[in-house]
């Protein structure tokens, strides 16, 4: 099989992206490309597990990407939910804390005691109220993105749209690695991480994709167990990159982010709430569809996860209340208000912004990886349900388009 051919996606903004050539993707029991099948991510391609606890789905298959419009939208606000200011450790404050948080659990239902989780140790149903308490915290506070980083006056060597085109080729790559949903969200906050950073303004238009691809190498290793080396990541650039670039924009990426690459990521949240819903794999997997495409998009890049990750499964709730087997009502109730420290007004200019993201997805769009991506049977077709497609009215109306 012939390897990548050089394709110069934008040539006027300089990026040197490239991709498969009408390639067709690879399925289950077909040989992989020379690249991945090299032991380290033939390993990935067989072994990598998803981690995926609430939908039944695979990773969508990957697709010949097609352009994305840049979409220019005001940021949204998000609220910081009450869960996630610091919480007293010792003394009566912590105490009354503790005693209200439970409280208010007992009155919406302890889904974590009252569930089969609770008997199997590896879950540690007993702490994970403190631990997503703990991960609204860290959100905060470690290596957050600053709003519109990529616009100031000292950053004009890359701008939104090459972004959104980078993002676009990572999620083929992504795909073409078959690695899990951790690490696409992961290698996203490491390039918005060190952009939004001093550093990144430094950052010439022809090192762009090497800062992407050296991030995804380094979210890989964080998360799989079978993570693809550097010479896959050289041949799927076709060469454009060697190994040894790679290896020193890795180590460049690592100081700049004090080798922390434990932040949490929206897909964490979305399994919790979820959880929390009892939501069916058909909600559950629009909700990341939503998610994929916020992430992607640069006018969401700074909000929490915690904030994302609910503003997508809201809209997906609602949107989805006629669809067999789906979670009907109201799209956030008392119990996700109180898990997830969010209510449904904080939520509102979110899942605004989200709804017009998937209105925009469907309409002729020019960057459709994503999409592309969860029109498969393994991404069960959402981006092709009427509800998800940009010409529904309820979509239409969520993005106050109607």
């Amino acid at each position: 099989m012939k390897g990548l051919k050089v394709a110069d996606i934008n040539k006027a903004a300089g990026l040197r992206l490239h991709r498969r050539g009408g390639e067709a993707p690879a399925k289950a029991g077909q040989q992989q490309p020379a690249a991945l099948s090299k032991p380290g991510a033939a390993a990935a391609a067989s072994k990598n597990k998803n981690k995926e606890n609430a939908a039944s789905a695979k990773p969508g298959n990957n697709s010949k990407a097609v352009r994305l419009p840049a979409v220019k939208a005001k940021p949204a606000v998000v609220d910081v939910p009450p869960a996630a200011a610091a919480v007293p450790a010792t003394g009566n404050a912590a105490d009354r804390c503790t005693e209200s948080l439970k409280k208010k659990y007992s009155e919406v239902g302890d889904v974590d005691n009252e569930s089969e989780d609770c008997r199997d140790c590896l879950l540690v149903s007993a702490y994970v109220k403190d631990i997503f308490t703990y991960l609204q915290q860290l959100e905060i506070s470690a290596a957050a993105v600053r709003p519109d980083f990529l616009q100031s006056p000292s950053r004009l060597q890359i701008t939104p749209r090459m972004r959104t085109i980078l993002c676009d080729w990572l999620v083929q790559v992504h795909q073409r690695f078959t690695l899990l949903p951790e690490s696409l969200y992961l290698t996203y906050h490491i390039i918005d991480a060190f952009m939004s950073s001093d550093a990144g303004a430094s950052v010439k238009k022809s090192e762009f994709q090497l800062i992407g691809v050296s991030a995804m190498l380094l979210a890989s290793k964080y998360e799989e167990i079978y993570p693809p080396n550097v010479a896959d990541f050289v041949y799927i650039t076709d060469q454009a990159f060697t190994a040894a670039e790679i290896r020193a924009t890795e180590q460049r990426l690592l100081k700049q982010l004090n080798f922390f690459l434990g932040y949490p990521l929206p897909i964490h949240f979305l399994r919790r709430y979820s959880k929390v819903a009892a939501a069916t794999p058909a909600v559950h997997e629009a909700a990341k569809y939503l998610a994929e495409l916020a992430r992607a998009d640069y006018s969401a890049a700074h909000l929490p996860p915690s904030g994302l990750a609910a503003g997508a499964f809201c809209l997906a709730r609602e949107l989805l209340p006629s669809r067999e087997g789906a979670c009907g009502g109201s799209g956030w109730t008392d119990a996700l208000e109180v898990f997830s420290g969010y209510s449904r007004q904080q939520l509102e200019p979110l899942v605004r912004q989200i709804a017009g993201l998937a209105v925009r997805a469907g309409d002729n769009a020019k960057y459709t990886a994503i999409r592309k991506k969860y029109s498969s049977s393994s991404g069960s077709m959402v981006s092709t349900w009427p509800e998800l497609d940009g010409t529904g009215e309820a979509l239409r109306s969520a993005a106050g388009l109607s």
